[in-house]
């Protein structure tokens, strides 16, 4: 863990080393670099200036651009007004589709066909607007002569390179800008001579828009032509599947209802019977209960519609009232009295009579049941032979119903067809363009050149190449500027900075007075050559410089007559032979000397 421990700390004392050599060598001195421009001021004076003025020269010479621009709104996709079932889309938020209008309006196609409908596509009046550079006309002049040469293919070809060349020089002159949150989009067109720009403007604008609708003309054609087409294989198709069912039915001997819902006419007769056998059931029921019922009433009970007939019940109150008659006047008469034995005469009677109605009222209910039940049967029958003919009909009628269904889908499929193909037709006359035409352009501003931003840049660019160019000087110049430099270039060390005397100060005057700074600075000198050395101030010491005038003469003169007042013994000796100047600063004779 120490271990550890130390070699973190070694890692971290290395890491923190490594920054701070990082952060001394990516340091900039701000004031060194500003000073360093203050004194090649000049040079960055003389660079914005000569930029300055070639900037305007050269903005002045260029041939003015003019602009003009028009606009255009691209709608969503409009909805079809022969179709309500078709829902609005908003293909805005698509940008595929936006993207690919954007895309037609700056096609090759467009501007070829813009460049024919103006009557520019031919080569004179283009080169009346869009004039020929110096070396494109050099090389029309060197291939003058060869020109008459072409003959043929060769001419169709070079015509049709100069035809897609026109394009080209005339697509560069446009741009587009959409407009941002909105639908428009500008059309822009840049050329020498603003009725150009004007007239191209608006062409384009409109060849847009006209374009847009015949495309929309021509996919309504061809979908049209399509539709035709396939119309007359529909009814091929159809005919040929009617004539294969009715040779099936003709050979099956099927014969349809007429409604397709309804089935087959033994389907439909068995249908009917199985209603009429369910009524007849229902009145057979009825009636065998009526007779059942019948059957077992006794006596003068009354039953089903016994209770109701006018008949019985005439007879049965006509017999209540004898038989009350003959109750009141048997306690006055006996049994055998002739008015009581007339009584019961016409009492029985009556029983006989009402007897015989029971008895009919049972015969007719009985028929009833009977009728009813061989009703039912008959109709059972009936529905059993039906059923056998619509189970073998069932089996005939496969084969059928396939061509059958085939029918029914190629007649769907060519109403389906044909009912498009007549929306189609009417669409065609009747569709909107979602390509409009805002704004036309009707005046052509000057586009280039700016001159004030032209300016502008210029002086920029001066700007900054003042400033490389006073940097680069600076990096290039390599004499010895501050004590530094001397350290740095010649490892030597510095043992004073001397300034340079006013012209109206002399020598003499400057050392004379011991608090100037030119005094100072050499009593600096000579405390700095006390500490040079480790015995102290060197025995012997030699004044030179790489050109004459630099204050050899004036520095060693200072310096002898500062050692002297510390009490030493100087030899001060001038070597320069060639022209020495130490005796006339101490006003002495040159009669004896090093040579």
């Amino acid at each position: 863990l120490a271990a550890g421990l130390s070699s973190i700390g070694v890692w971290r004392e290395q890491l923190a080393a490594a920054s701070a050599a990082d952060s001394e060598e990516f340091n900039i001195d701000l004031l060194s670099l500003w000073h360093i421009l203050l004194k090649r001021r000049w040079t960055i004076a003389a660079s914005v200036a000569i930029v300055f003025v070639l900037g305007l020269i050269v903005s002045l010479m260029i041939t003015p651009v003019y602009r003009a621009s028009s606009s255009v709104q691209i709608d969503r996709e409009m909805i079809n007004v022969t179709d309500s079932s078709n829902p609005l889309t908003d293909l805005w938020m698509d940008p595929d589709y936006i993207n690919t209008q954007y895309q037609n309006l700056q096609s090759r196609e467009l501007a070829s066909r813009v460049l024919t409908d103006i009557g520019y596509q031919n080569a004179k009046r283009f080169e009346s607007v869009f004039k020929p550079s110096a070396m494109q006309q050099i090389k029309t002049w060197l291939k003058g002569g060869r020109k008459q040469e072409l003959k043929g293919a060769e001419k169709q070809r070079a015509e049709k390179s100069a035809a897609i060349a026109r394009v080209g020089t005339f697509m560069k002159g446009y741009s587009i800008e959409p407009i941002r949150n909105t639908r428009l989009v500008k059309i822009h067109y840049n050329s020498t001579d603003p009725a150009f720009a004007i007239l191209s403007a608006n062409s384009l604008a409109e060849a847009f828009q006209n374009r847009n609708l015949e495309t929309r003309f021509e996919t309504s054609n061809y979908a049209k032509a399509y539709l035709e087409d396939q119309l007359k294989q529909l009814k091929i198709r159809l005919e040929d599947s009617e004539a294969q069912l009715v040779r099936v039915a003709q050979k099956e001997q099927i014969v349809g209802s007429g409604a397709e819902d309804l089935g087959s006419l033994p389907e439909q007769n068995l249908g009917a019977l199985n209603a009429a056998l369910a009524k007849a059931k229902e009145d057979r029921i009825r009636a065998q209960s009526e007779w059942q019922q019948a059957q077992s009433s006794i006596g003068m009970v009354t039953f089903g519609e016994t209770g109701s007939n006018s008949i019985i019940r005439s007879l049965q109150e006509k017999r209540s009232s004898l038989s009350a008659e003959y109750q009141n006047k048997l306690g006055t008469f006996k049994p055998a009295y002739p008015q009581m034995v007339q009584l019961k005469g016409q009492i029985d009677e009556l029983d006989k009579q009402i007897a015989q109605e029971i008895t009919s009222i049972k015969s007719a209910i009985r028929a009833e049941y009977e009728s009813a039940l061989q009703n039912e049967n008959m109709i059972k029958a009936q529905v059993d032979l039906l059923m056998g003919e619509a189970i073998d009909l069932k089996g005939r009628s496969i084969q059928y119903n396939i061509y059958k269904r085939e029918v029914d889908t190629n007649r769907q499929l060519y109403e389906a067809t044909l009912q498009r193909y007549k929306e189609i037709g009417v669409a065609a006359g009747v569709g909107l363009n979602n390509i409009l035409i805002v704004d036309k352009a009707v005046a052509a501003g000057k586009f280039r050149p700016n001159i004030p931003l032209n300016l502008a840049i210029s002086l920029l660019l001066g700007l900054v190449a003042g400033v490389v160019l006073a940097l680069l000087l600076e990096y290039l110049d390599d004499t010895l500027k501050s004590p530094d430099d001397v350290e740095k270039r010649l490892g030597l060390p510095v043992l004073g900075v001397i300034p340079k005397l006013a012209e109206n100060v002399t020598l003499e005057a400057a050392l004379a007075d011991t608090r100037s700074g030119f005094s100072e600075a050499y009593r600096s000198v000579r405390t700095s050559l006390q500490f040079a050395t480790s015995h102290g101030v060197p025995r012997t010491l030699l004044l030179t410089s790489a050109s004459p005038g630099e204050g050899k003469s004036t520095a060693s003169l200072a310096l002898a007559r500062n050692f002297s007042e510390l009490g030493r013994r100087v030899l001060l000796i001038d070597a320069d032979t060639r022209n020495p100047s130490l005796h006339k600063k101490m006003a002495i004779d040159n009669a004896i000397g090093l040579s």
